[in-house]
């Protein structure tokens, strides 16, 4: 080859790429311009975590079952295991009787109030101590995918040594992380049309209370509110290319929500 024939290969324009990233990083942080999600982006969150801190550790309905639900599955175990002809359940942490009572009881007794004893077994006792077969056959059943968010946290927890309270409080905080981003996304997704209506769903005190929670009923609820969002997107959506895509993702996400209750 002459030197005449070399031809040098054209510098990659850094500039134009730039403006393609900035431009798409706008575009998705920019969608609609709509303020009413922001605004309920940030209000949820504010209320997301004003629950997660202000409700005592255990207190949310069947807590101990979910706990080591996610407990089982960041340890692999996926499917629970028969331990009777009336239990089933897997390996998790122990927590005691006379803890377990008198979290119950706080519930349900105003005269009870609990002290710094009372919860002095889970700030000490770590997630990796005194881990036997326990029943919970009420979550055992539950779909994998609907503890994701606490089973992650389980899992930083075990690597960490984290102890009881540390990893409940994780996962708590995990828990509100995916439920903001989904809850948030889904909002973005649904046409203006139906917009404000899911915005009224959402604005629902429950809703912030269960997504503050370590129930799998907080997954449940984003995937059906992102299934929601989808269905309607494709039902305004004018491009067939497009309107394949989110009655996919529709697909997707309530088949996850038939799944997330097999019992039912």
């Amino acid at each position: 080859m002459g030197k005449d024939d070399y031809k040098p290969t054209p510098a990659l324009n850094h500039n134009a790429l730039q403006k393609a990233i900035t431009k798409a990083v706008y575009k998705m942080l920019s969608f609609k311009l709509d303020k009413r999600v922001w605004i309920y982006g940030a209000l949820s969150t504010i209320f997301m975590f004003i629950f997660m801190c202000a409700e005592p550790p255990f207190q949310e309905p069947d807590s101990f079952n979910h706990y080591y639900r996610a407990y089982q599955i960041a340890n692999g175990h996926l499917v629970g295991t028969k331990l009777d002809a009336n239990n089933s359940g897997g390996q998790a942490p122990v927590i005691s009787s006379p803890f377990y009572n008198d979290t119950i009881r706080i519930a349900f007794d105003r005269t009870f109030i609990a002290d710094k004893k009372h919860y002095s077994e889970i700030y000490t006792n770590r997630v990796n101590e005194n881990v036997k077969y326990i029943s919970f056959p009420n979550t055992v059943v539950y779909f994998p995918i609907s503890y994701t968010p606490q089973s992650l946290s389980m899992i930083i927890s075990n690597f960490l040594d984290l102890t009881i309270f540390q990893s409940f409080i994780l996962m708590r905080f995990f828990t509100v992380l995916f439920s903001l981003s989904i809850l948030t996304l889904s909002l973005f997704i649904c046409p203006p049309t139906c917009r404000f209506f899911l915005l009224l769903l959402l604005s629902i005190p429950e809703t912030n209370i269960i997504c503050s929670s370590i129930s799998f009923d907080a997954m449940s609820l984003c995937e059906a509110t992102l299934s929601s969002a989808c269905l309607c997107r494709s039902i305004y959506q004018t491009e067939k290319y497009k309107k394949i895509k989110f009655l996919g993702l529709f697909s997707l996400c309530a088949s996850l929500v038939v799944a997330s209750k097999p019992p039912y």
